[in-house]
């Protein structure tokens, strides 16, 4: 049986209004707030896309609760970065380093993901610039699957439908922490992501490696633009 798409996308951002745009998977849902987001150009064929600053452009997207104390969750968004190997702040949600979920790219040139449930390096990263290319749309997808005995089952990183090779720091926990009382958002008010985010989904469960190649297939629709 086919993956459930729809069923099972907590939350879909179409990044396309600058000040709130609907949250296409939950109805009322929480729109986000845009803040000094540059402009909503053309993101893939059909549809308008977030342009960040790489400075302090981000939606605030409010709690997001499935995020919270959960055993399982996949995220997946289209990328398209100005320079590479630029620190930046795609995504983060929580108390403190300790206590959170960030996406990341260093100066160095990785990609790093944070579920930390009590300490700082509870990451999985790769060296991104072997994957990616500047000013070209790459679907990313990060599944976490907490009841997975090792990292490398708990964490697992796809770029355009592949797998990426994840090195790892610390443990990546089997709950996420409660990170009730703090918002998620999309870049950060500092060093925030620098070129264009289309498609954010969030799924309430953990995507198989076929439903990954699959997701990223469908919503394709032209990534090399």
């Amino acid at each position: 049986m086919a993956f459930d798409y729809e069923k099972f996308c907590a939350h879909r951002y179409d990044m396309s209004n600058p000040v709130g745009m609907p949250d296409l998977g939950v109805v009322g849902g929480n729109p986000g707030t845009g803040a000094n987001i540059v402009s909503n150009p053309p993101g893939r064929p059909g549809g308008r896309c977030a342009e960040f600053n790489g400075n302090n452009s981000y939606y605030n997207l409010g709690d997001v609760a499935m995020l919270n104390s959960v055993t399982a969750f996949t995220i997946a968004f289209w990328m398209n970065q100005n320079v590479l190997d630029v620190a930046d702040n795609l995504l983060y949600k929580g108390a403190d380093a300790n206590h959170s979920i960030l996406i990341q790219i260093t100066a160095g040139g990785f990609m790093v993901f944070r579920i930390a449930g009590g300490a700082a390096s509870d990451n999985g990263y790769f060296d991104y610039s072997l994957q990616v290319s500047v000013a070209r749309w790459h679907h990313i997808t990060q599944v976490f699957n907490g009841v997975g005995a090792a990292n490398v089952d708990r964490l697992v990183v796809y770029v355009d439908g592949v797998p990426a090779t994840l090195s790892f720091s610390g443990t990546i926990p089997a709950v996420t922490t409660d990170m009730s009382t703090w918002d998620m958002t999309i870049g950060t008010a500092a060093s925030s992501f620098a070129g264009r985010i289309d498609d954010f989904r969030i799924y309430s469960t953990a995507l198989t490696g076929i439903d990954a190649a699959d997701l990223h297939a469908r919503s394709r629709r032209g990534a090399t633009q």
